[in-house]
Parts: structure tokens; C-alpha cells; sequence
């Protein structure tokens, strides 16, 4: 059984530096460029099911990676990146404009500050770790394609390879990463491509 974890391309809110979680920016054409080019690396023909974040950078990019593939994307909401709530399509700067305060204990307490109308990193850890685990119950023994966000991607990499949330921060996921976790006799083996 394989994963391959896919990020999403570049999108204008990267572009600008914006926290976007649930906020469903569009691709800039260099993303369009990267999808195409994740397509490259991988062998469509061993995928038996492609899963996507509900978004529309998820979904695109998942459409590039696959090609002509005659399979479907299911589109799952709990892949979604966290929700950043009032902070939500904010750089960094106007983030601190609008709540310095609440920034600053974002930095302090980064796994369990809740965003303002949103959720705290372990929140949305928790619910991608239950939707990840209920994938790999439900298709035991498939080779699934999953396209979608990269602090989705650092929480799974995170429970893999740490055990915990606490190993989050220690991924760099670029746009259209594709890292491939290989289950042999239920240990997850990762390869970075």
C-alpha cells in the first residue's frame, strides 16, 4: 500500500505571503506549470483512487497531476488546511495589525492557540489524523493519490516519522511536493521525490 502526498501549486495568496487555509484561492500559472509537471513523477497506472482537499487548488492541481487518468477525485473537506479564522487571507503583517496580542501567543503556544474564529494547529491535526487513518482503514492494500495542503502533509509526515503534532515544524513542503509513504507490514516508509 502507498500514499503519495501531493501539495497543491503555487497560488496568488503564497504569492502575497497570505495565510489561506480555507480561504479557496485560484493557482497563478506558474502553479498550473507545477501541476503539470508533478504529473511527471507519477506513475498514474499504479494509483488505484485520487483523494483531494475540497479546495479549488487541491482540485486543480490534482486534475494537472493525473492527466488522462479515467479515475475520479473524491473531495474531502477534512483535508483542508487549518482554518485561520479572522486571520484568514492575512500576511503576517496585517495579522499583527488587526491582533498583535493574539500573534504573539500564536508564536508562544503554536500547537494549541486557537486562531480567532478558527482552529489551533492540533485541532486541525486531530482531524486530519482521523480522516488519514479512516482512508487507510476504508482502502487497505490501495495505492492512494492524495492532493492537498502542506500543513495537511506536515501533520501526517509529523504522526509518521514523530509520533506526535510536536514534530510539525520539521518538514519544509514546497508547492506540488510529492512524497510517497510506502506501508511495508504497517510501517510507514517515506521516500521524498
Amino acid at each position: 500500500m502507498k500514499v503519495i502526498l501531493v501539495r497543491h501549486g503555487e497560488t496568488y495568496a503564497n504569492c502575497e505571503k497570505k495565510f489561506a487555509g480555507w480561504t479557496d484561492t485560484r493557482l497563478t500559472q506558474r502553479g498550473i506549470e507545477q501541476g503539470k509537471a508533478a504529473s511527471q513523477r507519477i506513475d498514474m497506472d499504479q494509483v488505484d483512487l485520487v483523494i483531494s482537499s475540497d479546495l479549488s487548488r487541491a482540485v486543480e492541481t490534482a486534475e494537472y497531476v493525473m492527466g488522462d487518468s479515467n479515475l475520479v477525485i473524491t473531495r474531502l473537506a477534512d483535508l483542508r488546511e487549518m482554518h485561520f479564522g479572522d486571520w484568514e487571507n492575512l500576511n503576517i503583517d496585517d495579522m499583527k495589525a488587526k491582533n498583535k496580542e493574539g500573534v504573539a501567543l500564536w508564536w508562544k503556544d503554536y500547537i494549541y492557540y486557537q486562531t480567532p474564529n478558527g482552529e489551533s494547529l492540533k485541532e486541525m491535526y486531530d482531524r486530519v489524523i482521523k480522516t488519514y487513518e479512516n482512508l487507510l482503514n476504508i482502502h487497505r492494500g490501495k495505492n492512494i493519490l492524495l492532493v492537498t495542503h502542506s500543513g495537511v502533509m506536515r501533520a501526517i509526515l509529523s504522526k509518521e516519522l514523530c509520533g506526535s503534532v510536536e514534530g510539525y515544524w520539521k518538514f519544509k513542503i514546497e508547492n506540488c511536493a510529492v512524497i510517497e509513504i510506502e506501508y511495508v507490514d504497517g510501517f510507514p516508509v517515506v521516500q521524498f521525490n
